[in-house]
C-alpha cells in the first residue's frame, strides 16, 4: 500500500511548459505530504504523450486537453480560462476600451504549435474574419511573458497559468475582445500504474 508520508519513491511527470506556474504549488504540498518523494518534470511539447504513458516512460502526464489512448485513466482537474498580456503602458490601453481593433493594432507573441492545426486562439481570431499580424513566434509559453515585457506585443494565454509570471514582469491580464473558449486541464496516466 502506498503511503506517500513514507514513499521515497521518484515519479516522472510529463507537463507542457505552459504548466510550470503550477509546480511551485505542487512542490510544496509535496514536501509536506510526501517529504521524501521526489518528482521528475520533463517537457511533453511535442511529444505523444499517449504514447509515452502507455510505453512507462512517465508516470503522469499533465495535458490541456482530454485524450483518448487504450489503457489511459484521466481525472479532470479544472479548466483554464484565456487573457491578454501586455506591458504596463501599452499604448492600445491609453484607449477608453480594449477592443478587437486595439487588439489587432499591434503584433501577437505565438507559441509553435507542436499539434497538426490551429490552436485555440488562432481558430477564435478565425471566427472574426479579423487577421492578427504575428510579430514573434516563441519556442514555449514561458518565453513570452518575457517578450511581451520588452515590446508593444500582446500575447493570449492561459489566465490562471501566467498570473504568476504577469506579476513579477509587471504584466497586464485584459479580457479577450472575442471570445476564446477555456480549456479543460487533466492528468493522464496508463491503467497499470
Amino acid at each position: 500500500r502506498f503511503d506517500p508520508a513514507r514513499s521515497t519513491r521518484a515519479f516522472s511527470l510529463a507537463s507542457p511548459d505552459v504548466m510550470a506556474a503550477i509546480l511551485p504549488t505542487l512542490a510544496g504540498r509535496l514536501s509536506v505530504e510526501a517529504p521524501g518523494v521526489r518528482l521528475e518534470m520533463h517537457a511533453s511539447n511535442g511529444l505523444d504523450l499517449v504514447s509515452a504513458l502507455a510505453a512507462s516512460s512517465f508516470d503522469l502526464g499533465l495535458s490541456p486537453a482530454v485524450r483518448d489512448g487504450a489503457g489511459l485513466v484521466q481525472t479532470r482537474l479544472g479548466e483554464v480560462r484565456f487573457c491578454v498580456l501586455a506591458r504596463r503602458g501599452h499604448p492600445a490601453l491609453s484607449r477608453r476600451r480594449f477592443d478587437l481593433d486595439a487588439w489587432v493594432s499591434h503584433p501577437h507573441v505565438i507559441v509553435r504549435a507542436w499539434a497538426a492545426g490551429p490552436g485555440v486562439v488562432a481558430r477564435a481570431f478565425e471566427s472574426t474574419g479579423r487577421q492578427r499580424r504575428i510579430g514573434a513566434v516563441v519556442p514555449g509559453f514561458l518565453a513570452a511573458p518575457f517578450v511581451v515585457a520588452e515590446t508593444d506585443h500582446f500575447f493570449a494565454a492561459p489566465r490562471e497559468l501566467v498570473a504568476p509570471l504577469a506579476a513579477k514582469l509587471d504584466l497586464v491580464m485584459l479580457e479577450p475582445p472575442i471570445e476564446i473558449p477555456a480549456l479543460p486541464v487533466v492528468a493522464l496516466w496508463h491503467e497499470r500504474m
